[in-house]
């Protein structure tokens, strides 16, 4: 994953992973105590010996000037199987799940979520529109 993504950001938990790139933290606008979460996720959960790879766009500290753009973005990117759900906006919108995972199958799916956020994500430009 690391020569696709150099520049990685990993939060580990105890049974689940949350992936995101410092690229997109162009989208952030950040606490007056400077925290914040990743706006794009790809977690990885691990259950029973099998994973679970979801992507995701949380919305609790995304620039409101970015917001229409990234989340139109996010829509164009959402797998038809992932429908919507009570915990889609205001603060989370799911793209992609699949589950039931073998080690190796989930890092490629990790790794294709990846790539799809990131060419998805290079649309969103600063003014906060999908650029061409």
């Amino acid at each position: 994953m690391r020569v696709d993504f150099s520049t990685l950001l990993v939060d580990m938990k105890r049974v689940k992973t949350f992936l995101s790139l410092p690229e997109w933290e162009r989208f952030v606008e950040k606490d007056d105590d400077g925290k914040w979460n990743y706006p794009l996720v790809v977690a990885v959960a691990l259950k029973d010996e099998k994973y679970t790879i979801t992507s995701y766009c949380w919305f609790s500290h995304v620039r409101a000037d970015l917001r229409d753009g990234l989340l139109a973005a996010a829509r164009s990117l959402r797998s038809g199987n992932l429908a919507e759900s009570g915990r889609d906006a205001p603060n989370y919108f799911g793209i992609k799940r699949v589950r039931g995972l073998a080690k190796q199958a989930a890092v490629k799916e990790a790794i294709a979520q990846m790539r799809a956020i990131r060419e998805g994500m290079k649309a969103v430009d600063t003014a906060g529109t999908l650029g061409s």
